[in-house]
């Protein structure tokens, strides 16, 4: 990390919302505070990112009594508009090569 002043200047290459997507991608059943505690935001901020996630088709939540269960939609394109002709598919194969395979990830 590179020292700014007397902090450090933290950054990641990975936003949030797209950390969020690959911890559900990997662990579909994930509660939102073991999203929140791995990807080191609060609560509601993981809340407010599954809403994005969900309101853009990238994620698809469905109620399973108490808990939920998450599916990514590999079939969707990345929003930025340099990547905005890459499946997510081909990105979650490269980081999560594992899960593409498993039928809770799929579209």
């Amino acid at each position: 990390m590179e020292q700014v002043g007397s902090r450090q200047h933290e950054w990641s290459l990975v936003s949030s919302h797209g950390a969020v997507l690959l911890l559900v991608a990997a662990r579909p059943d994930s509660t939102l505070r073991e999203i929140a505690e791995a990807v080191g935001v609060t609560e509601r901020q993981v809340a407010r990112i599954i809403k994005d996630l969900t309101g853009a088709e990238l994620l698809r939540l469905e109620h399973r009594g108490r808990r939920n269960l998450y599916t990514v939609n590999q079939k969707a394109f990345l929003r930025h508009s340099l990547l905005a002709h890459i499946p997510l598919e081909r990105l979650l194969s490269a980081l999560l090569p594992e899960m593409v395979t498993t039928p809770s990830a799929t579209s």
